[in-house]
């Protein structure tokens, strides 16, 4: 994959800020965990329906916490890796088929996404977001203004408007 100018900075303050919890970053399509590598993966892009309904779904259960969604989704990502011995090996295995039903589902997507946000291990990520957030505000206030400055940097040189 070819590295967009500035992607390297933004990465590199994900991974400070990662790196006390054993874990590095990069651009991807998506938000995501990888358990095997500790690899939480970002992104710019938006997924209207699906970042939506995220939204809604931390306004709601987390209405304490105001934070950039991209923020919610870091953070969201590094709550699997901290929350991942929670589950045994079965329930894993159950909350994996709990997904792949979802996702198979004929049931409208934004029903789906937020039936996706109460499966125990993606609700419990987001909870030690939230959690983490609360009890580091100056932390993520300072993660916050450095990737923003980084992410808008990112626009600039790579001539992306809204």
């Amino acid at each position: 994959m070819i590295e967009l100018k500035g992607e390297a900075e933004i990465t590199n303050i994900i991974d400070e800020f990662l790196n006390p919890f054993g874990c590095t970053s990069t651009m991807w399509l998506d938000f995501s965990y990888y358990y095997g590598s500790n690899l939480i993966t970002w992104s710019l892009l938006v997924s209207d329906t699906t970042d939506n309904t995220f939204k809604q779904f931390v306004e709601k259960e987390f209405s304490y916490i105001t934070a950039d969604l991209f923020l919610w989704s870091l953070l969201h990502e590094l709550g699997h890796h901290e929350t991942c011995d929670y589950w045994s090996e079965e329930e894993q295995i159950k909350f994996d088929e709990q997904k792949d039903k979802l996702e198979n589902s004929t049931d409208d997507y934004a029903k789906s996404c937020i039936k996706y946000y109460y499966i125990q291990d993606e609700y419990e990520a987001t909870k030690w977001a939230a959690d983490y957030m609360e009890e580091h505000i100056e932390e993520i206030s300072e993660l916050w203004d450095n990737l923003q400055e980084a992410i808008m940097s990112f626009y600039k040189v790579n001539n992306i408007s809204e």
